[in-house]
């Protein structure tokens, strides 16, 4: 009869298994820390999404310099879709990322340079637009924001500057303080306040 195995042989392997699955996990964990770090790891996240989008959007960036970890500067961003362009130049964006384990995006600064929102609707699709029943975002977020010139490039085009305020969003409504936006001579402020889900 062949002997049987120590019951010390099975939890020893058990254990060792044990250990080299948490070893690995360390080491993933603090690579991907490590890659966060790196000065050209928020170009090579934003090369990545351009490649996720869906058909019809494209995402273009140039003259990008930061991180995952602490925000950085993007010289000039596109974003494109079958009815709209906007583009952004010389943003500067900074971010804690702690706060994302909490399911919060919490952004410490945004100042954005110019802003340059176009429609573009395709004058084939006759279809009227369906107003939204609710606007639910899988996190919450405090994007306090400046903005220097914003320009609604129609007809006519328009033009305001010195756009400063605070998003949030706290899991059920959306808040926008418009603290200041200078247009046509006057300067404004607003509030509104909207609930996500019907």
């Amino acid at each position: 009869a062949a002997p049987a195995r120590s019951p010390r042989r099975w939890w020893h392997k058990l254990l060792l298994a044990l250990a080299a699955l948490v070893l690995l996990l360390v080491v993933l964990l603090g690579g991907g820390w490590w890659w966060m770090g790196q000065a050209d790891s928020l170009a090579s996240t934003l090369t990545r999404v351009a490649g996720w989008l869906p058909s019809g959007q494209t995402l273009e960036a140039k003259e990008v310099q930061g991180t995952l970890r602490h925000g950085g500067k993007i010289g000039w961003l596109r974003w494109t879709s079958p009815t709209l362009q906007v583009e952004v130049e010389q943003a500067d964006i900074g971010w804690q990322l702690s706060p994302l384990l909490s399911r919060e995006l919490r952004l410490g600064q945004v100042h954005i340079g110019t802003v340059r929102i176009r429609s573009t609707p395709d004058p084939t699709d006759q279809t009227p637009t369906e107003p939204l029943q609710s606007l639910t975002l899988p996190l919450r977020i405090d994007l306090p924001f400046q903005v220097d010139t914003v320009v609604w490039q129609g007809t006519p085009e328009v033009q305001a500057t010195e756009l400063q305020g605070h998003y949030r969003y706290t899991g059920s409504h959306h808040q926008l303080a418009v603290n200041s936006l200078r247009w046509a001579e006057g300067r404004y402020a607003a509030q509104l306040k909207l609930q996500g889900a019907a």
